[in-house]
């Protein structure tokens, strides 16, 4: 095998290992319903039903920090191999364990494997590529991310027809990734340097902490749809586990698109004018579901919110890696992915007493509140770079 050739293969794995993450938690999402029913006898199953959907968000974010330090300090690989098994073996927990309590503790090693998976590929693709290479890299990471919500999100929901813990059966795809990742995933090499050093002294923290807030504002909303919306669905016209599976799919569908658009145009996209487009697209969205009385018109506001996400996860990524010396980029992106997943597990939290007093479709309205304020943000900066270069 040519060097060429062992380079492709890497690459891919880095992509697959990234398809693996940001909606893996919702594979389940078409059989709440169905997960509800068979424990409607234990007590609070309402609430706990719900938290087997994010309690894996809140376990990425408590243990993400710990993976990015063992990333900088054991190394990339080590901690990817041990994610990568226990992603397959906790994810499946539902085809075999029969109490609600033993799944969601399942769930919960689920979200410690994705805090390695997720922090650990995004640092890889930062140690492997820089400059414009980064950012073309970057597209086709949201791109993987996005598919690989097609394939748990569509194949749950298939999988939700024959029965509820047919959808937990998809965690195990991790267990293809493992011998690609032992053969042609190499540890990157790198020294401490002085240069390094006073990188880490320089660290941007009100930059960080600005990509960390983003990080956790736009997953709590964006999350709202994965979580709400089979109830929401189901409010309005009968509708089958399947139907349902495609429509959530056209999220990461979308998603896909524009991030595949991304990696073609990085050069000449400009991060304001991605930004402004991108909280626009998610606003519209989520104004559009609000408003619907049909599933057709929450597919319409689905899509637009998705191809906004779309936009927004790699220009977000490039921004968080672009600079970072290699020694704390582990830590760095164990950070965002802190907040990036917190934003999940909230998401329920920040939307019950807002469905307690509206309803689930005033709900959706958060989403335009806190976006079109952040687009105009973004707008006005575009027009005042253009007249500052223009003077």
């Amino acid at each position: 095998m040519n060097s060429q050739t062992f380079t492709q293969i890497r690459n891919l794995t880095l992509l697959l290992g990234s398809s693996l993450t940001v909606m893996a938690g919702a594979a389940i999402s078409p059989v709440l319903p169905q997960i509800y029913s068979a424990f409607s006898n234990e007590q609070s199953s309402d609430l706990l039903v719900k938290l087997t959907l994010t309690l894996p968000a809140l376990f990425i974010g408590l243990f993400a920090p710990l993976m990015g330090y063992l990333l900088d300090v054991w190394g990339r690989k080590p901690v990817l191999i041990l994610a990568l098994l226990i992603y397959a073996i906790a994810g499946s927990s539902g085809l075999y364990l029969n109490s609600l309590e033993g799944i969601l503790v399942g769930r919960a090693l689920l979200g410690i494997a994705v805090a390695g998976i997720m922090s650990g590929f995004t640092t890889l693709i930062g140690d492997y590529f820089q400059g414009q290479k980064l950012a073309r890299f970057m597209g086709y990471h949201g791109t993987f991310m996005s598919f690989g919500g097609i394939l748990f999100l569509v194949g749950g929901g298939w999988l939700a027809d024959f029965g509820w813990r047919y959808p937990f059966s998809l965690y195990l795809s991790a267990l293809f990734l493992f011998p690609l990742l032992l053969v042609f995933v190499s540890e990157p090499a790198f020294k401490q340097s002085s240069a390094g050093a006073h990188k880490v002294a320089g660290l941007p923290i009100k930059k960080m902490s600005l990509i960390y807030l983003l990080a956790f504002v736009i997953m709590a909303l964006v999350y709202f749809i994965p979580v709400h919306i089979a109830f929401y669905l189901n409010q309005m016209e009968p509708i089958s586990g399947a139907k349902i599976g495609v429509i959530m799919a056209a999220l990461t569908l979308a998603s896909a698109t524009t991030s595949y658009l991304f990696s073609r145009y990085s050069r000449i996209l400009n991060s304001h004018v991605c930004f402004c487009s991108s909280y626009t697209l998610m606003g519209v969205g989520l104004l559009i579901i609000s408003l619907s009385g049909s599933s057709s018109l929450v597919l319409v506001g689905i899509v637009l919110v998705g191809l906004g996400f779309g936009l927004w996860v790699p220009t977000i990524n490039v921004w968080l890696v672009s600079g970072l010396a290699p020694e704390i980029r582990g830590k760095v992106v164990g950070g965002f992915t802190t907040f990036f997943f917190l934003g999940q597990f909230f998401s329920p939290i920040i939307s019950q007493p807002l469905i307690q007093w509206k309803g689930i479709a005033a709900s959706f309205i958060a989403g335009p509140v806190l976006l079109f304020p952040l687009a105009a943000i973004y707008l006005w900066l575009i027009f005042s770079t253009r007249r500052d270069s223009i003077s």
